[in-house]
This record gives C-alpha cells, sequence and structure tokens, in this order.
C-alpha cells in the first residue's frame, strides 16, 4: 500500500505523516516514509505556490491496518491518495 499526502502546508504534511507512522508502527509494521521534492508553481503575479508530498510505503497491510487507517483524524489542508503497491 502506498499513501501520498499532499499539502502547501509543510508542518501540516510533517504531522500527518507521523501521525499515520505511528499508527501503523503500532500494528507491528514497519511503514517506509520519504520526503518527495517540493514542486513549486510562480503565478503571473510573482506568487509562488509550493506543493510537499510525503510517501508512505506498507508492505503486507493486513485488512485490520486499513481500517485502522480509515479512521485516521487527518488537519484540514492534507491531499491524501491511497494506491495499491506493487
Amino acid at each position: 500500500m502506498r499513501i501520498e499526502l499532499t499539502s502547501s502546508d509543510h508542518h501540516l504534511i510533517d504531522k500527518a505523516t507521523q501521525t499515520i507512522v505511528r499508527r501503523v508502527s503500532k500494528n507491528g509494521r514497519k511503514p517506509v516514509a520519504k520526503p518527495m521534492p517540493v514542486t513549486s508553481d510562480t503565478h503571473d503575479d510573482g506568487f509562488v505556490e509550493s506543493e510537499h508530498r510525503r510517501v508512505i510505503d506498507i508492505w503486507s497491510a493486513s485488512p485490520e491496518l486499513v481500517q485502522t487507517l480509515t479512521h485516521i483524524q487527518l488537519p484540514e489542508g492534507i491531499q491524501v491518495t491511497v494506491t495499491e503497491a506493487g
């Protein structure tokens, strides 16, 4: 399972990543969290918008772990994408 988090606020995304990693670790799994490069977009008015990403890979995610992850409350401003790794 791969969980990708995206946000314009690096503090929020780091906190969300820590929350997920702690919850997964309590279930006996060893997740791997990787920071992704920051994507910047400069608008016509000179405003720079940065997008921060984190990827968490979880090997052999059990149905119980998936159920646990669906109940995690993440702050607003975090976009989550879950895909099957492999």
